[in-house]
């Protein structure tokens, strides 16, 4: 059993994500791996955008001492948690369709069939 906390506060929603496993079953068409590489990497690409902004509303925050009482500073440091935890999986899954890839085309060259 995973357990995550952020800031003192265990996260079940994430723990639940990190059991569920993150490999991913991948079609045996080369092509359509591509697509899925793609599309992680656009993923990725987005979520990391996503937490360099909410990073900068942070330090805009901190630097103007804006700290909303109502908990908001500690819900823009918890999706960058999330972000990033999301993201490493994703990274997890872009290894593993690349190597899904290098496999089929391995096997293709050496079999002559897909």
């Amino acid at each position: 059993m995973v357990e995550i906390y952020i800031n003192n506060r265990r996260n079940s929603e994430l723990e639940s994500q990190l059991t569920l496993g993150w490999d991913l079953k991948l079609p045996d068409n080369p092509n359509l791996c591509d697509d899925i590489l793609l599309e992680l990497e656009k993923s990725v690409s987005k979520l990391e955008e996503s937490n360099e902004y909410i990073a900068k509303v942070l330090e805009v925050c901190f630097f103007y001492l804006l700290f909303l009482q109502d908990g908001s500073d500690e819900e823009l440091s918890n999706a960058i948690e999330e972000n990033k935890l999301v993201i490493r999986r994703k990274k997890h899954q872009i290894d593993q369709v690349k190597n899904h890839i290098t496999s089929l085309s391995s096997s293709f060259h050496t079999t002559g069939k897909q």
